[in-house]
């Protein structure tokens, strides 16, 4: 709730939106040994095990886990991005706090389907703590895209990928929302804004699935190489 608030420009004064912002890839980090040992649960192995080089404080942090940079034994820089270790006791204490909330909220309102929407909201959840349907859903998506060089994914390295433990090719940018790192890269903030629409209505209206947490956390830009066009990189 609080990723959407921070994006509604229409909603709230800039002070409460620009503290919201923190929500969506600055959270407070856990302890690298919750995510150590999160790691050595899922495959096996510690970070200096499976990796050339692991950076112990996190690039970004959300709600349900961090990502931090790391290389590979073979040199290729990745993103590492890892769920907190006790992320599913909190899921479901939260989940059971709405549940109880819409029971009360219904004593008081006479509103229709809200044990409908509890049960859309726990289904969503409940996915997004497997990141093999993330892991899935990003090749989906970047297959529409094939050929494209405005429009980017990371590509996930399955070998090192679970459920909870989910690693990617690393992607450089700065946020679709940094303007002075927009600016100082020289690109053009209206076309950046049509060729996210564009984007976007390729995958709503043609294909049919779409990236769906599409706060600017979770879009980064770069100039394309060679005189190509900007590219739009979808976390």
């Amino acid at each position: 709730v609080g990723q959407l608030i921070s994006i509604m420009t229409n909603f709230l004064p800039e002070e409460f939106r620009r503290e919201l912002e923190g929500l969506q890839d600055a959270v407070p980090p856990r302890p690298y040994g919750d995510i150590e040992a999160r790691i050595t649960e899922e495959l096996h192995k510690t970070p200096a095990e499976l990796f050339r080089t692991f950076d112990e404080q996190p690039i970004a942090s959300a709600s349900i886990g961090q990502v931090h940079l790391a290389h590979l034994l073979d040199g290729t820089k990745v993103a590492v991005k890892v769920q907190y270790p006790d992320i599913e006791e909190v899921v479901h204490r939260d989940l059971n706090t709405l549940r109880r909330i819409f029971w009360i909220i219904g004593w008081f309102i006479p509103y229709q389907g809200l044990g409908e929407l509890y049960r859309e909201i726990r289904a969503i959840v409940m996915e997004e703590l497997d990141y093999h349907a993330e892991a899935n859903n990003a090749e989906r998506i970047a297959a529409n895209f094939d050929g494209r060089t405005d429009v980017g994914f990371p590509k996930v390295v399955h070998e090192l990928s679970t459920a909870r433990v989910l690693v990617t090719h690393f992607e450089a940018g700065c946020k679709i929302t940094d303007r002075p790192g927009v600016k100082q890269l020289g690109l053009d903030r209206g076309e950046l804004a049509r060729q996210v629409v564009e984007i976007y209505c390729q995958q709503i209206f043609t294909d049919g699935v779409y990236h769906a947490d599409p706060h600017p956390g979770n879009l980064i830009v770069r100039p394309g190489a060679d005189g190509q066009p900007t590219t739009i990189v979808f976390l």
